[in-house]
């Protein structure tokens, strides 16, 4: 029953899941520094991204470049998915072996290369870049669990 409810999850779509999980980091990153005895704030340090402040603070222009470079990064990952697809035209296991059964609806489109392991190379290596500090929720084995 796990991996019916691990596919159903994953199965609603890796850039709106991606999307939810980008959404989580910019939630939890979204705190602001502790003002200083003199009355000045912090700034965090791209430099050192493991001193206090966290680095990033998600204000909202980080955000929303953020959500911007995840964004454009899947999609051009994407694009570049569909024209080797296309290129190889390797029909999906299910379309060669009658025998072989999916949990997720068939389609005509070709197997190869994996659109959904395309978002998450690309997510993850995205989000190790802007979240520097959560290394271990940039990954999908600990996703996973």
């Amino acid at each position: 029953m796990k991996k019916k409810r691990f596919v159903k999850y994953w199965s609603a779509g890796a850039v709106l899941r991606w999307n939810e999980i980008l959404r989580d980091l910019v939630a939890k990153h979204n705190l602001p520094p502790y003002q200083n005895a003199d009355n000045t704030y912090p700034f965090p340090n791209s430099n050192n991204p493991l001193a206090y402040p966290q680095f990033p603070f998600s204000n909202p222009p980080y955000a929303a470049r953020a959500y911007g470079y995840v964004s454009a990064a899947t999609y051009d990952a994407l694009v570049a998915a569909y024209y080797y697809k296309k290129l190889y035209n390797r029909a999906a296991p299910y379309n060669v072996d009658a025998t072989v059964n999916t949990m997720i609806p068939k389609t005509d489109l070709p197997s190869y290369p994996s659109e959904d392991a395309v978002v998450e190379g690309t997510a993850v290596e995205m989000l190790k870049l802007l979240f520097p500090r959560r290394p271990g929720l940039c990954t999908a084995k600990s996703r996973r669990t």
